[in-house]
């Protein structure tokens, strides 16, 4: 028996099952980015099949342009800083941190920002929640920055508490998108999808 190929996912299967992938990662690079990169790969892989089920949508954005660059460069953002912060462990140049660091916040800001912008009719609506789960994680990005810049602590329990509240910013971000998903009227699939002209 010959099997039937697999169906592409739609444009709101695609986003909801991106949705963890983006908490789970966003997670555990604020507490160890390394660690995090093949969660991050498996969201870059959602985040294109988000993309490929909105073009059967009529105007899946609204007017505004696509949330495909978003994606495209925080990819390049995430490899800047893992290749900074490699760069320097393997005995590079302190500049190499830097790169690192500063590339970090895009790293973690803009698979948020592409989550959000590229939300499906329903979710996309509660705004405020899409917009809570974009600022919080950037919020969460800064923290590397500011021991860096020698405005937050480095040892001590100081620093404790900004490696906890790192975590948990990045946490209470997926939250809102979660809670953005679940308060967010519930639209079929089928209404996503252009309606054939006749």
């Amino acid at each position: 028996m010959v099997a039937s190929p697999r169906r592409p996912l739609d444009w709101i299967t695609a986003w909801e099952a991106a949705l963890p992938v983006y908490g789970a990662a966003a997670i555990l690079h604020a507490a160890l980015p390394p660690f995090a990169l093949p969660l991050w790969i498996i969201y870059y892989l959602y985040g294109r099949k988000v993309l490929d089920g909105a073009r059967a949508a009529e105007d899946p954005w609204r007017g505004r342009g696509s949330p495909r660059p978003y994606l495209g460069a925080g990819a390049i953002a995430l490899a800047v800083q893992l290749g900074g912060v490699l760069a320097f462990a393997a005995g590079g140049p302190a500049s190499s941190a830097v790169t690192g660091t500063i590339a970090g916040v895009g790293a973690l800001t803009l698979p948020a920002l592409f989550l959000a912008r590229s939300a499906p009719p329903g979710v996309r609506d509660r705004r405020g929640w899409l917009r809570s789960g974009v600022l919080l994680v950037f919020v969460a990005s800064l923290a590397a920055p500011g021991v860096l810049l020698g405005g937050l602590p480095i040892e001590g329990p100081g620093a404790t508490l900004v490696y906890l509240g790192q975590i948990g910013l990045a946490a209470a971000s997926s939250g809102a998108f979660f809670g953005a998903k679940r308060l967010g009227a519930s639209t079929p699939a089928a209404l996503a999808r252009k309606v054939p002209r006749g």
